[in-house]
């Protein structure tokens, strides 16, 4: 199938459930903190499309054509065998956390982030709340 990669963690449903319900539910509020190839990060869960226009205004005509097609990207299941143009990264819904708001940890490195997309089967371990004020 196109996008499918192998990972060395495989999917966590409850995390996919948990991001779907974002998307699906967008006035809920999620904070989570999680382990991605050794740094931590720590965000609110937050919609595909809230996230995109975070990351450039798509009604701009000078933004990038490929975050407005991004908006546009289905989010079923089906869109797994979508010819979508991205090289095979079609968005499924579940498959991505979208995070506002993150704080970056590693090692002594700390740095606040204004949005990030994370691939869910890249995650480690994760957990709801908020990083520890010793880790901030």
């Amino acid at each position: 199938m196109p996008g499918n990669r192998p990972s060395a963690f495989g999917q966590d449903e409850a995390l996919n459930f948990l991001v779907r319900m974002i998307e699906d539910e967008p006035d809920e509020a999620v904070m989570l903190v999680m382990v991605v190839n050794g740094a931590i990060l720590s965000g609110r869960l937050i919609p595909r499309e809230a996230w995109a226009s975070r990351i450039i205004n798509p009604d701009d005509p000078q933004s990038e054509p490929w975050v407005r097609r991004l908006l546009k990207m289905p989010t079923a299941p089906s869109a797994l065998d979508a010819d979508d143009g991205f090289d095979g990264e079609a968005e499924v819904s579940g498959r991505f956390a979208h995070l506002a708001q993150v704080e970056f940890v590693l090692g002594n490195f700390r740095s606040q982030i204004g949005s990030m997309r994370i691939r869910t089967d890249s995650v480690s371990a994760w957990t709801t709340g908020e990083l520890p004020r010793s880790l901030r």
